[in-house]
């Protein structure tokens, strides 16, 4: 996967692509992120590397992450989708827990990904700017052996100038070269957010981005270094405050890198996904709240089954819910409509809480000369009693 490009010619705080990260040279033991240090061995072993499935730490680590309870790391959403925004199959990497040399695994914690959350309005503008640059992994088993770091939820630790710290494996030279095995650390200072976003033609915004660096241009995160964490030590508890995300080159005179404000999302998003609770659900699919039945084939305006008529080279949506009823939080698998003239406009979130609900929308946008048409809708998700249920849909068509 290539890192996103950026306006301006700047380089983002990214991963490298396969060819680099195999064929550039590993740093040397002097050099570290850049102008920081090897890490202490054990201070961090809530540290998280993304690795390419089937390939070492040492030669398929590609981004950072941060372990924020026994089932959830959180990365960068630029390191798990594609240029086109989609996110990546889970099963394209593998986390590694407790690494400090990416050459010895004796200790480390090897982990498959079950879910990709990206944040729902993660995007990246013209220029390259990234915006809720955030993602959640959901692990296959827990991580009971290791406490997770804590997250921010206010800005307690990141008034201007204050003292917060980088870790990653990420390119050690301003050119974006030099991979290190060793963990590496480098301190650093929150920037006043109006300088930095001078410094970035104004395409920052308060809430999603947190500028740190250092002024001189002397230490800095870069790439490779993407989705680690950005950290106050809170008199030795350590709080994330950041996730490394993207900026213009590395370590530049004036120029901060930017990361992903974790107070932002911690209350709002990361933190009803850690108090999940995981259980058997019970699944209902509603239509205007009446409930559609598995394997349903009599299409109706009552459920939104029944899409009325719609003329050709136009479209109509119908929305429909999930509501879980009891038991654990419901996992959607997949959302899909057979047939050329249905799609899935809007999908559900993948996790849904006992007792809550979620939306899909379905459009209708006819390709076929016939006056009727009809699909299967399908719904997979982690129900034991039904995990899949289906519906059929219809709309009628207008010809122009």
């Amino acid at each position: 996967m290539n890192p996103p490009s950026h306006y301006r010619g700047a380089i983002v705080l990214t991963i490298v692509s396969l060819f680099i990260t195999s064929f550039l040279p590993k740093a040397s033991a002097q050099e570290s992120i850049i102008g920081g240090n090897d890490a202490t061995p054990g201070d961090y072993p809530w540290m998280v590397a993304l690795v390419d499935k089937g390939r070492s730490p040492a030669s398929g680590q590609i981004c950072g992450g941060s372990l924020i309870g026994e089932r959830w790391v959180l990365t960068a959403a630029h390191c798990v989708t594609n240029g086109q925004g989609q996110t990546v199959g889970p099963g394209k990497y593998d986390c590694w827990i407790n690494l400090h040399d990416l050459t010895d695994t004796t200790n480390g914690i090897q982990r498959s990904i079950s879910k990709i959350v990206v944040h729902p309005n993660f995007r990246e503008d013209q220029f390259g700017t990234l915006y809720n640059d955030v993602a959640l992994l959901f692990l296959d088993t827990p991580v009971n052996t290791i406490t997770p770091i804590d997250i921010a939820v206010d800005g307690t630790h990141t008034a201007d100038d204050a003292l917060v710290r980088v870790i990653g494996w990420g390119a050690t030279r301003r050119n974006g070269s030099g991979f290190p095995d060793i963990l590496k650390e480098a301190d650093v200072n929150i920037f006043n957010f109006g300088r930095a976003n001078r410094a970035y033609f104004g395409d920052l915004v308060r809430g999603p981005h947190l500028p740190a660096g250092k002024g001189d241009g002397s230490k800095d995160s870069c790439q490779g270094d993407s989705g680690g964490p950005l950290f106050a030590t809170n008199g030795g508890n350590p709080v994330l405050v950041g996730v490394v995300s993207f900026g213009n080159g590395c370590a530049q005179r004036g120029e901060p890198g930017i990361y992903a404000r974790v107070s932002t999302y911690g209350t709002s998003w990361i933190q009803p996904h850690l108090d999940l609770t995981f259980g058997d659900p019970e699944l209902n699919v509603l239509g205007r709240g009446i409930e559609i039945p598995n394997a349903d084939s009599s299409p109706s305006r009552a459920d939104n089954t029944l899409f009325g008529v719609t003329r050709q080279g136009r479209s109509s949506n119908k929305s429909y819910h999930l509501a879980n009823l009891s038991g654990g939080a419901l996992i959607v698998n997949a959302v899909a409509a057979r047939g050329r003239s249905f799609s899935v406009k809007r999908k559900p979130p993948v996790f849904t809480a006992a007792g809550g609900s979620s939306a899909f929308t379905i459009q209708f946008n006819p390709r076929s000369r016939r006056k009727s048409v009809r699909t299967r809708i399908i719904v997979a998700t982690n129900d034991p009693t039904t995990p899949v249920r289906t519906f059929i849909v219809r709309g009628r068509v207008r010809r122009r």
